[in-house]
């Protein structure tokens, strides 16, 4: 009996790997569209074609670093072997355009919050809060689940150019000018 329970051991393990192996290659054939399959070829072979300069190198930058430090490493930890170079890409692109897109939100909050700080001068110089309006946190929300979140969630360098910027507004208004500054040139390495 213990033999027959060994046996059966190797190949619930083949049959999950199978099907963490189908998830994957479904889900980058998903993610392999539009601009992502320009942004994936520039993370991998660098700029080749001519059509390379319509785009920044930011997020090809961000996704090979992305590959490198999490996407490869954890492939690896699970064995799945036969996943190509352009599907780690790809994963990678998209995690690091849900991680900016997260962020992106967290830091229009902290805009509302600095929102609500601020002295009211809209009545006589009277100094009292704002507050955080309901309509803003319906308009945070009606980002988080419009249609086309689909752009801020894929290869496509919107969220990470979004993240840079909104976090230059963040710092800007703070009167961190100089980290301001620095974030406002990397936003434009994305776009």
């Amino acid at each position: 009996l213990k033999k027959d329970q060994d046996s059966a051991q190797p190949s619930s393990q083949i049959l999950n790997l199978t099907g963490r192996m189908t998830f994957f290659r479904a889900l980058t054939t998903a993610l392999d569209r539009w601009d992502s399959v320009h942004f994936t070829d520039f993370a991998l072979r660098n700029y080749a074609t001519e059509q390379g300069f319509a785009f920044f190198p930011g997020l090809p930058l961000a996704a090979r670093t992305a590959n490198s430090l999490l996407v490869t490493p954890a492939i690896d930890l699970f064995g799945m072997s036969g996943v190509s170079p352009r599907q780690r890409v790809l994963l990678s692109s998209a995690i690091v355009s849900c991680i900016c897109f997260s962020a992106m939100c967290y830091l229009i909050l902290k805009i509302l919050e600095i929102g609500n700080a601020m002295p009211n001068t809209m009545n006589g110089g009277n100094h009292t809060k704002l507050g955080i309006f309901p309509s803003s946190r319906i308009t945070l929300l009606a980002l988080i689940l419009a249609p086309a979140n689909v752009f801020l969630t894929v290869g496509y360098s919107e969220a990470l150019f979004g993240v840079l910027s909104v976090g230059c507004m963040v710092l800007a208004v703070r009167g961190h000018t100089i980290s301001a500054a620095i974030l406002s040139g990397l936003a434009c390495s994305i776009r």
